[in-house]
């Protein structure tokens, strides 16, 4: 029983098709490895592993482009895929994301709503009519 247990903690469970990184500790991921100063681990991961490599933060991969080429590779490659918002567990349980602007997806409800943003609500004559209340709250 404690060897199965030991090989499910330890196994490779890391998903196929990411860039290289270090080997994760189980529930803390990698995050005891950026210690204080992270973005000089991060020079040194980059150093290690190439312009882009894998992390676990806790349960979440992240994917960390460590160059401005690298950065904008994956911008025009990928950018329908990393247009979308993280959306805290929380928030899903609530169902406080389907018809929000800050926690939609970017698809047709985010365009509706955020037209409906643009042409009702951040009108110059709305910006102005809420002054006077934004200076009250400023003072």
């Amino acid at each position: 029983v404690i060897t199965t247990f030991l090989y499910l903690i330890f196994r490779d469970s890391s998903p196929k098709g990411l860039p290289p990184g270090p080997k994760p500790w189980p529930i803390v991921g990698n995050l005891l490895q950026l210690g204080e100063k992270p973005h000089s681990q991060f020079a040194q991961l980059a150093e290690t592993y190439g312009d882009l490599f894998s992390l676990k933060l806790g349960s979440e991969t992240v994917v960390v482009a460590s160059t401005p080429l690298a950065a904008s590779e994956i911008l025009k490659t990928h950018d329908r895929v990393l247009s979308g918002r993280y959306v805290f567990q929380s928030f899903r349980v609530k169902e406080h994301v389907e018809n929000s602007i800050v926690w939609s997806e970017c698809n047709e409800t985010w365009k509706k709503l955020r037209k409906v943003c643009r042409t009702e609500l951040f009108t110059q004559k709305m910006i102005e009519s809420q002054a006077e209340v934004r200076e009250s709250k400023a003072m």
